[in-house]
């Protein structure tokens, strides 16, 4: 197809939104709404991006977004066909079995990189650990501290050592 003024897409640069989503927008609700007919083929990327000033990485992205979405679908050197979508009813049985969130037992996880949940760690373990290994070794381990303290007081070994190292 040549012709990309068969969707009618209406770009606001002032937007809050971006072109991407203007772009998914717009083309997502007019096949849901039925004003594009399932089977037709949408104009390609370079064809589009020229009708509506802007780069064919953006109508790319949008293609690839409704692609994902299941809106159309991209077949082999043909373009972009619009899928079979038909919009999908509320029924009285789903909604009735949404909780407000207010209502929802809702925790936000906290995400950090490289920052382990603690709540998971076996705390009780690593103490009987420590415990044992402080009882059955207490002398050696004194004896090892004492002298890495000297050795560092001395010079002899510098203060980034690790104790007990071996």
């Amino acid at each position: 197809m040549s012709d990309a003024s068969f969707l009618a897409l209406a770009i606001d640069r002032d937007a809050t939104g971006t072109l991407v989503e203007q772009i998914c927008d717009q083309i997502r609700r007019r096949i849901i709404d039925g004003r594009i007919a399932t089977g037709t083929q949408l104009p390609s990327t370079r064809v589009l991006a020229m009708e509506l000033g802007t780069s064919r990485s953006s109508i790319v992205t949008a293609y690839e977004q409704l692609v994902a979405e299941g809106c159309i679908r991209s077949k082999a050197r043909s373009g972009y066909l619009v899928c079979d979508v038909a919009p999908q009813p509320m029924t009285p049985q789903l909604v009735a079995k949404e909780t407000p969130l207010e209502q929802a037992s809702y925790q936000p996880m906290r995400f950090a990189p490289g920052v382990p949940d603690m709540r998971l760690f076996p705390h009780r373990a690593w103490a009987a650990a420590m415990a044992r290994v402080m009882r059955d070794n207490r002398k050696r381990l004194l004896t090892e501290r004492i002298c890495s303290v000297i050795a560092i007081c001395a010079g002899r070994l510098p203060p980034t050592s690790r104790i007990g190292a071996k």
